[in-house]
């Protein structure tokens, strides 16, 4: 399977018709740009639609008919959407065309609404439904049309769960196992209406115990049967409701992965409080230097100042100094004078000796006289020395300035990606409901419950179906000792049944395992090409068609040991690319957002991988998973580039070529 073209119309986003067009050239990579919520999901499931006339969320939950619609078509009254789709399957030309048409904006109504054509050269089918489950069956559709959030469906096969289980029976439909099953089982039919000709048989062989056995015989086959029936209804039960809670689980895990955003989204805003903080106390630091700032450029004026006021400091002392001296000569030359004696060496003075200490005391008075200017030490010179020597200490230092621009600027560094992954962090927040995790848990718990119920009225039943299949058993032998010829031939009929069956058992254990090894095989293949680590060597498949890694020295590494979103991822994809490989079913693969959780390194691994995968690859990305260096790694291998541009809330969103749109800008 081949797509040619796509016509949508009024679905989800796409207001009236729109066309992506592939007929260039079919095979090779085809890129569909978008961002986020302008059309690429609506895209891939409007072709889901197409085929299966159903959709569904990223919850698992069926998306209702009335929500397909577009938003402008129902305000203009315009009950229809439709999806055709053009393609090539083994040599023909093919047309399937979907439409939903309703009286009003209900969902019976469109049920009721629905048109599915299909033709194929020009012919059209009777059962179209069937034809396409033919071609692409819904079970393993899976494999054909997923998104990075999808991955972790492949992700849980590393994990012995219900789910796991579910998608090992779709790998098991791909690879053809159920062909052989239906062997089986058709086996087992002819061989239980052979039991019940037997039986009639008996009944007309006449005589007392003939008819006792057959009826008895009889009664225990049918609630054999009824058994049977039973413990199948029973485990189709138990199917749902183990389906239910894997799936309910998995939305529960994404639920925690949004709380751990929680947490980390008031670890953020902390750690950005606390850095604006750290960056006003260091503007803080600024401001104080910048005060500062003049003293640095006085220090040149105030060491001269300083010698200035040295010296003046110096000449005051020596003038107190040598005032105090002259007082103190005066006051004991006036002394000596009173006392008519010399105060040193007690001598009487005479007159003349009287006047000589008069004049030295007159001489003495001029001089303290020419002296009072400095009544005592001027101070104020000292004081306005240390003044100036602490502003000398105080002023502003170049490297300091440096030191605390640079921290500031590896703050606002952290600032930035702090704020960025905020943002980052609100925008996956903004639609989360804070009760949901709660009704998830108490939906798991009735279902938990639901299941414990079926399980043991499973047990119940099985345990009782075993003794029938004993007492049948018992009356069985009784019977084939009966000596009646028609009897006999259906026995050795039925006997030889048995072994055929087991000669297909053991074919679909052979074939099973003979294909587990060639997926592990390509698998390896696959994931040598797009792994970056040396150390891990390939891959091991698991009963559940799950893969471990092998390291070089034989270590098993088990999902728990290396649990890494991107290594899971690249497992995942080499499980898928291997599948692909492996089966008769050929048809387009559809990737939405396949890079999200890779680094750049395996990015680029996986982009050169692509091409490898399908025939057919139509990758929808966003312009921050899809860069020009991308284009460069897919030179020559993509066949069309289309996007998707939302317009306005009217308008809603279009389709066009990639080179037009740039064309326009």
């Amino acid at each position: 399977m081949l797509i040619e073209k796509i016509n949508i119309t009024n679905f989800g986003p796409f207001y009236q018709e729109h066309e992506i067009d592939f007929s260039e050239k079919y095979k090779g990579v085809h890129v569909i740009r978008g961002g986020n919520g302008q059309g690429k999901t609506s895209l891939q499931r409007a072709i889901l639609w197409a085929l299966y006339g159903k959709v569904y969320d990223r919850k698992r939950q069926q998306i209702r008919e009335t929500s397909l619609l577009n938003q402008s078509a129902l305000k203009d009254g315009l009950y229809q959407l439709s999806v055709t789709i053009y393609f090539t399957h083994e040599g023909k030309n093919c047309i399937l065309f979907r439409q939903m048409t309703a009286k009003s904006h209900r969902e019976k109504s469109y049920e009721e609404g629905m048109i599915l054509t299909l033709t194929r050269d020009g012919e059209i089918s009777q059962d179209p439904q069937n034809e396409i489950e033919r071609i692409l069956p819904y079970e393993i559709s899976r494999f054909y049309f997923f998104d990075g959030e999808m991955l972790r469906d492949y992700e849980e096969l590393l994990e012995e769960n219900n789910r796991s289980k579910l998608l090992k029976n779709s790998i098991e439909i791909i690879l053809g196992v159920p062909y052989f099953r239906n062997a089986i089982d058709d086996l087992n039919f002819i061989k239980s209406r052979f039991e019940k000709r037997r039986n009639q048989a008996i009944k007309n062989c006449g005589g007392k115990s003939y008819e006792e056995l057959s009826s008895e015989l009889n009664t225990i086959a049918e609630t054999f049967d009824e058994k049977n029936r039973l413990i199948a209804a029973l485990q189709g039960q138990l199917a749902v409701i183990q389906e239910e809670i894997s799936s309910k689980k998995s939305e529960l895990a994404r639920l925690k992965d949004v709380k751990e955003m929680g947490e980390r989204r008031l670890e953020i805003e902390f750690k950005i409080k606390d850095e604006e903080k750290n960056r006003d106390e260091k503007l803080k630091n600024i401001r104080q230097l910048v005060a500062g700032l003049y003293k640095t450029l006085l220090i040149p004026i105030s060491e001269t100042v300083i010698l200035r006021l040295e010296e003046k400091a110096k000449s005051s002392y020596e003038k107190y100094n040598k005032k105090q001296k002259l007082l103190g000569k005066a006051e004991m030359l006036s002394k000596g004078i009173a006392e008519s004696k010399c105060r040193t060496c007690g001598t009487i003075l005479n007159k003349e000796k009287l006047e000589q200490f008069e004049h030295e005391i007159k001489l003495i008075d001029e001089e303290i006289e020419l002296l009072t200017e400095v009544p005592e030490p001027n101070l104020e010179y000292e004081h306005q020395k240390v003044r100036l020597e602490r502003m000398k200490n105080k002023a502003t230092n170049r490297t300091d300035f440096i030191n605390i621009n640079v921290e500031i600027n590896r703050i606002d560094s952290r600032l930035i990606q702090y704020k960025s992954e905020l943002a980052s962090l609100l925008q996956k927040l903004k639609d989360v409901d804070s009760e949901e995790p709660r009704i998830l848990l108490k939906e798991i718990e009735d279902r938990i419950s639901e299941e414990g119920r079926l399980q043991g009225g499973l047990k119940f039943q099985i345990e009782e179906f075993e003794e029938l299949r004993e007492y049948k058993g018992e009356l069985e032998g009784k019977i084939k000792s009966i000596p009646r010829k028609d009897v006999n031939e259906l026995n050795n009929a039925i006997e030889h049944i048995s072994p055929l069956t087991d000669i297909f058992e053991e074919a679909v254990s052979l074939y099973r395992d003979d294909r587990k090894q060639e997926i592990e095989n390509i698998a390896t293949s696959i994931f040598h090409k797009i792994r970056s680590k040396d150390e891990f060597d390939r891959l091991k498949i698991n009963d559940q068609f799950g893969l471990s890694i092998i390291t070089n020295n034989g270590t098993i590494l088990d999902r728990s040991e290396w649990r890494s979103s991107g290594e899971e991822q690249l497992v995942a994809l080499s499980l898928i690319g291997a599948l692909n490989k492996c089966t008769n079913i050929k048809s387009p693969v559809f990737m939405d957002t396949p890079f999200g959780r890779l680094d750049i390194q395996h990015g680029k691994r996986v982009l050169s991988y692509l091409p490898e995968l399908a025939d057919q690859l139509v990758l929808l990305v966003t312009d921050r998973e899809f860069k020009k260096e991308d284009e460069t790694i897919l030179s020559g291998k993509i066949s069309s580039d289309h996007s998707i541009i939302f317009k306005s809330e009217r308008e809603g969103s279009i389709i066009l070529k990639t080179s037009t749109l740039r064309d326009q800008l």
